[in-house]
């Protein structure tokens, strides 16, 4: 890496580096979600056997912070006070140390 630190290549030269965060917002179980019952009717009259769909959102976030659990503390302070709402959604967060490809989910463009 021409004698860069990781710091330095992936973020700042003060350390802090660069992380990749997915997280992926859905309805808690038992709370009405009308646009999965709506996909579900759809994929059903498509001949789909799909017994339960739960409609969420996807946000994908580059942070920065000098190690992992900085990073998923931070990602998880942004989920409880504004990017989920605690009392009727859930969160599932995935940080892996780089930047956005801008593919979306899993890295793959469909």
């Amino acid at each position: 890496m021409n004698g860069t630190s990781c710091g330095e290549a992936n973020g700042t030269a003060s350390g802090t580096r660069r992380w990749l965060a997915d997280v992926v917002v859905t309805p808690k179980p038992g709370v009405n979600d009308p646009e999965g019952e709506t996909i579900r009717g759809g994929l059903r009259s498509l001949g789909f056997g799909v017994d339960d769909v739960r409609a969420g959102r996807f946000i994908q976030l580059v942070v920065e912070a000098p190690d992992i659990g900085e990073a998923e503390r931070s990602v998880t302070s942004m989920c409880d006070q504004l990017l989920a709402n605690p009392v009727i959604q859930t969160y599932a967060i995935t940080i892996v140390e780089g930047e956005a490809s801008g593919t979306g989910p899993s890295g793959g463009a469909r």
